[in-house]
């Protein structure tokens, strides 16, 4: 897999947590402490 597909993907899961009705904020930091934070 390539890093832009790694990115985009990322990307993806993201926008899903957010259009949760509740966010998990310790998923959302694991994504910011990861490489890429959260997505450039």
């Amino acid at each position: 897999m390539t890093p832009n597909e790694v990115y985009l993907r990322k990307a993806e899961e993201i926008g899903r947590i957010l259009s949760e009705p509740e966010v998990d904020l310790w998923k959302l930091r694991e994504f910011a402490l990861s490489e890429g934070g959260l997505v450039n």
